[in-house]
């Protein structure tokens, strides 16, 4: 018994390891277009509206690409980004196919050797 919780809590660890590494490679990746756009001279202005977004926003959301009027308008369009978290069995499907993706290299590197 104490196996089995063990090894529900490790999987629930691995899961919630892959979200937060999901959400901070997502993170990483806006910060870098944020720069890009610095780099370009297009930092600041909205990709919907072709406005300048707000200060304040821009404060509270350094690599936003949108006004709040932009957002709005791709919201409602259902084009707005979701902020809920990923579903667990998707990042276990991730771990199992990096698993898989393991034991096919070390069967290779076993009929290599």
């Amino acid at each position: 018994m104490d196996d089995l919780g063990e090894a529900a809590s490790e999987e629930s660890q691995r899961c919630l390891s892959l979200v937060a590494a999901r959400a901070t490679q997502t993170s990483i990746v806006d910060v870098l277009e944020a720069i890009r756009r610095i780099e370009r001279g297009t930092y600041g202005i909205c990709e919907m509206t072709g406005e300048p977004i707000d200060p304040e926003r821009l404060r509270a959301i350094p690599w936003t690409r949108y006004s709040l009027q932009g957002q709005k308008e791709l919201e409602k369009a259902g084009f707005g980004r979701k902020h809920a978290l990923p579903a667990l069995e998707s990042a276990r499907e991730m771990v199992l196919a990096d698993g898989e993706e393991g034991a096919a290299e070390e069967e290779s590197e076993k009929s290599e050797g």
